[in-house]
């Protein structure tokens, strides 16, 4: 697991636009973790990390990319999930919904 260091970026301090942009950005990233689904027209439905999230093995990690991206970008991941929870109005349990369930809002 990847730990949170102590000095992190504030996203409290994002304005909301810069909040979408790092939002856009991170959708963006999963994208490339997570697997497209594609119907029969040959068009992406929905993205999947390929686990069932009402029995998920037991050392799965649901939020490793979400680690991985934060690190990266010198941001706590608690802080960013909680965001994007808030902006969201759902809870995140799987980076998967962040994808398929987080519309970006226009400002």
């Amino acid at each position: 697991m990847i730990n949170n260091a102590k000095h992190k970026l504030d996203l409290s301090s994002f304005s909301e636009e810069q909040f979408i942009d790092l939002l856009r950005e991170f959708q963006g990233f999963l994208k490339t973790k997570l697997e497209p689904c594609i119907n029969e027209n040959n068009i992406i439905d929905y993205w999947t990390c390929g686990i069932d999230h009402f029995n998920p093995p037991l050392h799965y990690d649901p939020l490793k990319n979400i680690m991985k991206f934060c690190a990266k970008k010198n941001l706590d991941w608690d802080e960013l999930k909680d965001r994007i929870e808030q902006y969201s109005g759902i809870s995140i349990c799987c980076e998967c919904f962040i994808v398929n369930r987080v519309p970006i809002k226009e400002v």
